[in-house]
């Protein structure tokens, strides 16, 4: 507890009305019933702007992910706690202590260290001490009015340092919509943006935008301190998108004002530099909070500020911004890159002018091959170029200029003809030619010698963003190490759905004679007939398929209905995963199999649902293996009607042995390694 003088003291930024509140007796309730503790306005009768009022996060225009979707694995804690070590969401270390405090506060670090918290997947129970943020609010708070700094929030109870205060909660935006709507405010206006810059183990830089202004919880009634009482905290429990958890950041008394430091700083630290920060334009707010250490102004983040569809950020190691004008960036230690854009500004001359810097400073041409990739992207520059050059330095001549030639020379250099093709693959033969001023068959010729041939690109599923490699990477190798501790293979049970077509004719080149007249062959249907079959299986077998009527879709009640025609023949097999440890659910993540009812289902039934990143097909064991070999053996067929189709599906079934699904299943291993090895990219 406090002392009593804690008790009568007044901190800086408390409320500035002489009327005591009372308890949180207010009719109005701001939270409009969505939190666990209600939440009043001050002075009575008074109320904020209108506005949506969400506890959580809400997808919003150019999100890359919904914040909603389950995407994080769960751990298997079910005999013992969530122990460091044991606990798979503990792999970073133990987050709260017993009372429910943070535990690393006051360990130094300038900016924070994200949480990881048990999510709905976890098999671990709800009170399980790594659940805090999401039990939501613990403390009564109140809304009040400021002499200065319009609305603001404070506290009606004693909170204790390292305790949970409430999140920061809104619609996550694209970079795109962030900037049209601070483009479209005025001055006036009040800017409830936060931008979160992330870096991760691959050096890439992971962005959440989110805004309050319009949906939103209590958290946007915090205002800026230069001595926050309050430190914001990335706490990630069921999706990639972060909850921006706010924390005490010290002891914290009733009636004291809730506040953070918008530029994102933690732990309270304030550099010289920063104290020193001017007025640089119009757009810089003034800050009231009547700290000591007061900055005079709000943070500002000029990236947000530029140009649509532009950025003036990059990766040097110039002065860190501050971050937005009412409202901050919590990790601003990088500004966005525009990689291609930067390539695009450099031609050959200055990027070899580069190369004669370098070579003067004495660097060997792999450390300058980095440099420039690291400055200006991947594949501005290639390590035999560089090398080509700094021979050329070597030798005295340090031109930067082609060397002249008389005529086109039939001969080229291979290791320069290599180094030009590997720094640009998409460049033709014919351009090629013309920057080594020597004829086209030559270049072909050379292109033969070293080995290279053109390839068309493969098809990929989607084009994954940088969060959705990292999540695949993420589940691929927490379920290899899982699997090495424990082997969960021969528990497996997978599921999908695929459409058989009616007519699964191919057109395909003939060899004929010259003067021969190709055979005819109907255009496709535009719109094919089809039937849709859905198939469970394991390692151990087929389990269960079945086919949708005409016109029927999957819906969560149709898929609760296979889950359970499912689960009644696997208890009739003599399978070990019935009898052991139990079936272990792998499927994707479609909308039927995730929603709430579904998860009930498994629940009641016993099913553990295994991670599955999204935008992973190419993880999952019936579409790798069983509708790869599905499509070869319908190549060519015709079918006339739903049963002939059926047929043929029951015809494919039959023909696989036991060892075919064993197969499948094991190949996940394989894969999820690949997976790693690409670092969450697609593999071959």
């Amino acid at each position: 507890m406090f002392s009593e003088a804690a008790k009568k003291t007044r901190p800086c930024g408390m409320a500035e009305f002489e009327e005591k509140p009372e308890a949180p007796m207010e009719q109005l309730d701001v939270a409009c019933g969505l939190e666990n503790l209600p939440v009043g306005a001050w002075p009575p009768g008074t109320a904020p702007a209108p506005f949506q009022y969400t506890p959580d996060h809400v997808v919003g225009p150019g999100a890359d992910i919904d914040p909603t979707q389950i995407t994080f694995p769960g751990c298997i804690c079910v005999k013992t706690p969530c122990l460091p070590g044991t606990c798979s969401c503990l792999r970073h270390g133990e987050n709260y202590d017993d009372n429910s405090c943070l535990r690393d506060i006051g360990s130094g670090g300038k900016y924070a260290e994200p949480v990881f918290e048990c999510n709905v997947l976890c098999r671990c129970s709800d009170h399980c001490r790594n659940r805090v943020v999401q039990k939501g609010l613990q403390f009564h708070f109140q809304v009040f009015k400021t002499h200065k700094k319009g609305w603001g929030l404070r506290t009606l109870e004693f909170i204790p340092k390292g305790r949970f205060v409430c999140e920061y909660a809104g619609e996550v935006l694209g970079f795109s919509e962030v900037q049209r709507r601070i483009h479209l405010q005025r001055n006036s206006d009040s800017n409830y943006i936060i931008a979160i810059r992330e870096h991760v183990y691959n050096g890439q830089i992971i962005e959440t935008f989110v805004d309050p202004t319009f949906i939103g919880n209590i958290g946007r009634f915090l205002n800026h301190s230069c001595e926050p009482n309050l430190l914001m905290i990335p706490v990630r429990i069921d999706s990639m998108v972060p909850k921006l958890a706010l924390f005490a950041a010290k002891d914290i008394v009733p009636e004291e004002e809730l506040s953070y430091d918008y530029s994102g700083r933690y732990l309270n630290l304030t550099g010289s530099e920063d104290k020193e920060r001017l007025d640089n334009g119009k757009l810089r707010k003034p800050c009231y909070c009547g700290a000591k250490s007061c900055t005079a102004f709000l943070p500002f983040d000029s990236s947000l500020y530029c140009p649509l569809e532009k950025s003036n950020i990059s990766c040097g190691n110039d002065k860190e911004p501050s971050m937005c004008g009412s409202a901050p960036s919590v990790f601003p230690s990088c500004k966005r890159l525009t990689l291609e854009t930067m390539k695009m500004r450099l031609d050959k001359k200055q990027i070899r002018a580069i190369f004669l810097f370098e070579f003067k400073m004495g660097r060997k041409a792999a450390e300058t091959t980095r440099n420039i990739n690291n400055a200006f992207g991947p594949g501005t520059a290639n390590e035999r170029t560089v090398q080509w050059w700094f021979k050329k330095f070597c030798k005295g001549d340090e031109s930067l200029e082609d060397e002249e030639r008389s005529g086109r020379p039939s001969e080229v250099d291979n290791d320069h003809l290599r180094a030009i093709i590997e720094a640009d693959p998409l460049t033709t033969t014919r351009e090629v030619a013309e920057e080594l001023n020597v004829n086209h068959s030559t270049v072909v010729r050379h292109l033969k010698q070293i080995g290279k041939v053109k390839k068309l690109d493969k098809w990929v599923p989607h084009e994954l963003t940088e969060n959705q490699k990292n999540r695949r990477f993420e589940v691929s190798s927490s379920l290899i190490l899982r699997n090495n501790n424990e082997p969960f293979l021969d528990r497996i049970v997978t599921c999908d759905e695929k459409w058989i077509l009616y007519d699964n004719r191919r057109r395909s080149a003939q060899w004929l004679d010259q003067e021969a007249a190709p055979k005819h062959f109907p255009k496709p249907i535009l719109h094919q007939k089809k039937v849709m079959v859905t198939i469970w299986w394991s390692a151990a077998g087929l389990i269960h398929y079945s086919f949708l009527n005409p016109g029927e879709t999957i819906t969560s009640e149709k898929y609760a209905q296979e889950i359970d025609e499912m689960h009644q023949k696997l208890q009739r097999l003599p399978l070990a995963l019935v009898n052991r440890k139990g079936p272990i659910l792998l499927h994707d993540n479609a909308r039927p199999h995730v929603v709430q009812p579904t998860l009930q289902k498994l629940n009641e039934l016993g099913y553990e649902v295994l991670p599955h990143p999204p935008y992973s097909p190419d993880l999952l064991p019936t579409n790798y293996h069983i509708f790869k070999h599905l499509n070869n053996f319908l190549q060519g067929k015709r079918f006339h009607n739903q049963q002939d189709a059926e047929n043929a599906f029951q015809e494919f079934i039959e023909s696989r042995s036991r060892d075919f699904y064993t197969t499948g299943i094991n190949q996940l291993i394989s894969r999820w390694q690949k997976c790693v090895d690409c670092n969450g990219s697609y593999f071959d």
